[in-house]
């Protein structure tokens, strides 16, 4: 260089001015390949502005650049000019190189016509390359695009630009020519002129040429950003894109596109934060709401399957741009909480909610097609990852009071997921419990349900005012709140629904729209009820099937509570809505016929018998039309039929106590009287008869109390007294395998099992034979009669309940033998009964003997006055309460002497030897009682011919009352 620099001086040492400064131009350009110092490229821009001032182009002269090496000096000026005022001159909004006019600026316009003469002379490709390149720079920064790429295209075609790499190590910009960067060139100012068609494409709804427009513009260029400014910001190209994809329902193409824009926006968004700039961080938070909104457009319209559409390094990326989205929503809401102001650019005000159904959506597309092998340790990681996602998002959103916001769009999410996940768990698993526990605290966060006092302490309190119940979403509240399995007539209470589920319910029949409303029909059901009609109303436009038993519900919880009324009423807008539900018919019969005995048992007096008759009715014909859906309800007809009965004993009981009745009244009161008794003995023979069907095995064994009460209404129709007992000494048999106790002391508030019931039993045989042995007075009943009460009688008190010896109880000494129970013999019983029967006869004497005395009656006139006494028939009384207060006073004595004839058999099993002696004694006292009694009888029965006769049915009339 010093070398250079000496010949260059003593070759020019003489010259003037201008020619040192052209030909030092000239030594310049041709060194343009070396690197020169910072101020030089500068120096060698106002050399040649000197040069060009002191020799102006002119139109009158031919041409100023009359060799290559001037053409090569203009060249080098050019891009030396263009990248200084890139540098410093653009930013400044300077002029470009060529200025406005059409003479050119700085650069004059007239030597690009020299370089062209020069460049069609040439064949050195390096000028003509660099030539070209710096022609259509100037043009594309004096925003001639079309120029640029005519002069691009020029570069393009270019027989030898694959020679041609040309490296300008001066310049800053643009400083690489060659054919790869002539054609990103080209293809950048391309997509810039389609990018300014889009207005004009879009006035006329050209989709399709849109969206190819947008794809090839919207490719990754390795051109700098900042080189042009097209007409659209890139985002809204991006925008337009996405909106004219969704436009033509091409889901896949659009859900690629948008993963591509989320990307670049989460980087746009990084750097806003990182500059604190609020201004960028809002507009980036906002359109990658807008982009994950339209992918969540795209996977509920096709699907989450729509993800495979993404390459297996998309799929990824794109959970990793929500999760730095996800994270900037939680420091932001951190920071806000933090700060005694709210933050500055507010984020909190953001969509917070569509990053976490988008994330939520993608590992529902990765569970779907991977199979999980992960090793679960817990039960909440045994449930889906998916759903554990939408948990957590609950449980961040909740802390800052957000977990309502986008219309509670994540709390409807799980909602919808529980719909189908909680029926895969038993109630009593872990993983039931947490997702009941989660949908107690989803209700509670929309709907305040349970109640804030009633609320469980894992039910956190997230501060937010709920969302409005609509008739739509009820539909969603029904399914997750009803009981798995409906509560049934007879179910237990806890079967039914809570307190606070009842009041979230009676919310949801407020919304019930008009035209579906059973409310409508109710009257036209009450007059079926009633009996003023005879057909139940159709109903032509019913409640949807996932809502069609909220009524039931409602009125279900009411039934268990005993609120009779408010039972009746939902029961009845029920059956207007669902007609063929056997158990809301049975809750309106039990639950009218519970208000109707609770009237009975309060012993007040009755304002309307008439009107307690028709409510009657009323509950006998929900009866008979629950048993006509289903007659397989052995509960409902024993139940029917005890109504039936008290119904028939109310009539029996006015009858006999009431001494003004018009005839009107007294025929209703006979005819509802032998309805009711009818009725009853149908139902309990119905019930009887179910127990032996194919499906009687699974019922509950209640045949002792179908016989009882078939016993009891056998009584009621007079029916003979061996019906009678054949009914109870059944039920005592039942009673005795469904291991009924027969303890010495009843207790009163809390009876031992079926304790009552065996004694019930044991007082209601014994008072059909004294009645029936009251009722023939002096005269004899049938031989066969008295043989069956003698069996009867010997039968109960060997049996369970007078040797109070339970079915278990005999089943453990039969398998261990060491308790035998022994039964004593026949003439051991009837010794027994014999010896009993005349220790009460010689009380009997003595007593008349004393009497005789007393009064001095002559015996002859004792046997002619009690001859001619007339007889007693007791009238059977039709009500249960007067035959109980009568019985009573009788079994009362019955039950004495039966106890202890038990204890007289008792006695004679554990003493066998005393056993012999008593039976033998007691048949000589026997012959000898017998004698008295004959001769006795001879006395006062002289000129009879039965006398004999009449003493053995009376002796053992006697007896049998007696036993």
């Amino acid at each position: 260089e010093s070398s250079e620099v000496s010949n260059f001086l003593e070759t020019n040492s003489g010259c003037d001015i201008l020619t040192l400064i052209e030909r030092t131009v000239l030594l310049l350009s041709d060194k343009w390949k070396r690197h020169w110092p910072t101020s030089l490229p500068a120096i060698y821009v106002q050399l040649y502005k000197v040069y060009l001032q002191h020799n102006p182009p002119s139109m009158n002269v031919p041409s100023l650049l009359k060799t290559e090496e001037e053409g090569a000096a203009c060249v080098l000026y050019g891009e030396l000019l263009l990248d200084y005022w890139l540098k410093h001159g653009k930013s400044r909004n300077k002029p470009s190189p060529l200025g406005d006019s059409c003479l050119g600026g700085e650069f004059p316009s007239l030597l690009l016509g020299d370089l062209h003469d020069l460049r069609s002379c040439s064949s050195d490709p390096v000028f003509i390359t660099r030539s070209l390149w710096m022609n259509s720079l100037f043009s594309l920064y004096n925003d001639e695009i079309s120029t640029t790429v005519q002069k691009l295209c020029i570069i393009q075609n270019y027989e030898n630009l694959d020679k041609v790499n040309v490296r300008l190590v001066n310049v800053t910009n643009h400083f690489i020519i060659n054919k790869s960067t002539v054609e990103t060139m080209l293809t950048t100012l391309n997509r810039k002129q389609m990018v300014d068609e889009l207005a004009e494409l879009y006035e006329r709804d050209d989709c399709e040429q849109i969206v190819a427009i947008l794809t090839e513009v919207l490719q990754p260029s390795k051109l700098s950003a900042g080189m042009f400014q097209p007409s659209l910001p890139r985002d809204a190209q991006y925008s337009l894109l996405l909106y004219t994809l969704k436009r033509l329902d091409r889901d896949h193409e659009c859900m690629r596109w948008a993963e591509m824009f989320v990307h670049e926006s989460v980087k746009q968004l990084l750097a806003a934060v990182a500059e604190d700039n609020c201004e960028l961080r809002t507009k980036w938070f906002n359109t990658i709401n807008n982009t994950i909104i339209c992918i969540l457009s795209c996977a509920n319209y096709g699907g989450s399957k729509i993800f495979g559409a993404l390459e297996k390094n998309r799929l990824p990326r794109l959970v990793q741009s929500l999760i730095h989205v996800i994270c900037r929503q939680i420091e932001s809401g951190q920071v806000s909480q933090v700060n005694t102001g709210p933050d500055k650019c507010q984020d909190s005000q953001f969509e917070v909610v569509a990053s976490w159904v988008l994330l939520y959506n993608i590992i529902t597309h990765c569970e779907e097609s991977v199979a999980d092998t992960r090793q679960a340790s817990s039960a909440e990681e045994r449930l889906p990852s998916s759903i554990r996602l939408l948990f957590t998002a609950h449980e961040y959103l909740g802390r800052r009071a957000w977990c309502c916001l986008d219309e509670g769009v994540i709390l409807y999410q799980i909602l919808y997921q529980l719909q189908t996940l909680i029926d895969r768990y038993y109630p009593e698993s872990e993983e039931y419990s947490i997702l009941a526990q989660q949908l107690e605290q989803i209700f509670y966060c929309l709907y305040g349900h349970p109640m804030k006092r009633n609320k469980p302490r894992y039910v956190q309190e997230h501060n937010v005012n709920g969302l409005e119940l609509t008739w739509a979403r009820s539909h969603q509240v029904l399914s997750l709140l009803r009981p798995k399995e409906l509560p049934t007539y007879d179910s237990a209470s806890k079967c039914s629904i809570s307190t606070d589920t009842e009041t979230l319910l009676q919310r949801i029949i407020q919304l019930v729209p008009p035209e579906i409303n059973p409310k409508r029909l109710y009257d036209q059901m009450t007059k079926y009820i009633e009996g003023s009609v005879d057909e139940i109303p159709e109903n032509n436009n019913p409640l949807p099937t996932e809502m069609a038993d909220i009524y039931y519900l409602i009125a279900d919880y009411h039934f268990k509570a005993k609120a009779w009324k408010k039972s009746l009423r939902y029961h009845t807008l029920d059956v207007c809505n669902n007609p063929e539900r056997v158990d809301s018919w049975a809750c309106l019969a039990l639950a009218r016929g519970s208000m109707l005995e609770t009237k009975l048992n309060s012993c007040d007096a009755l304002k309307s018998e008439l009107e307690f008759l028709q409510k009657a009715q009323m509950s006998c014909r929900c009866y008979k039309t629950s048993l006509e859906l289903d007659s397989g309800l052995p509960t409902l007809w024993i139940e029917y039929g005890s109504f039936s009965y008290m119904v028939h004993s109310f009539c029996s009981r006015l009858l006999k106590q009431e001494q003004k009745l018009n005839l009107e009244m007294f025929e209703t009161l006979e005819t509802q009287k032998e309805s009711m008794i009818q009725t009853a003995l149908h139902c309990f023979s119905e019930a009887n008869k179910l127990w032996y069907t194919e499906d009687g095995q699974e019922m509950q064994d209640e045949r002792w109390l179908h016989h009882y009460m078939l016993g009891k209404i056998a009584e009621k129709k007079q029916e003979p007294a061996s019906q009678c007992l054949s009914h109870y000494l059944k039920s005592m048999e039942f009673l005795h395998l469904n291991n009924a106790m027969y303890p010495s002391l009843v207790t009163y508030n809390s009876p031992q099992y079926l304790a009552v019931e065996a004694l019930e039993l044991y007082y209601r045989i014994h008072a059909v034979i004294l009645k029936t042995l009251e009722q023939s007075e002096d005269k004899p009943i049938d031989p066969a009669l008295r043989t069956l009460f003698r069996e009867t009688i010997e039968k109960v008190a060997a049996g369970s309940f007078a040797r109070r010896v339970t079915r278990s109880e005999e089943s453990e000494g039969a398998n261990s033998g060491k308790k035998t129970i022994y039964i004593d013999s026949e003439e051991t019983r009837m010794a027994t009964v014999k010896r009993l029967m005349d220790s009460v006869l010689e009380l009997v004497e003595a007593n008349v003997d004393v009497e005789d005395q007393t009064n001095k009656i002559p015996e002859k006139r004792l046997a002619e006055t009690s001859e001619q006494q007339p007889a007693k028939r007791v009238k059977r009384e039709d009500s249960e309460t007067s035959d109980r207060s009568k019985d009573e006073k009788k079994g009362s004595k019955a039950s004495k002497k039966t106890s202890s004839e038990s204890s007289s058999a008792s006695d004679s099993d554990s003493e066998s030897s005393s056993s012999e002696s008593t039976t033998s004694d007691s048949s000589e006292d026997s012959d000898d009682s017998s004698d008295e009694d004959k001769s006795t009888d001879d006395k006062k029965e002289e000129g009879t011919d039965s006398d004999d006769d009449k003493g053995d049915w009376k002796k053992e009339q006697e007896y049998l009352t007696t036993a």
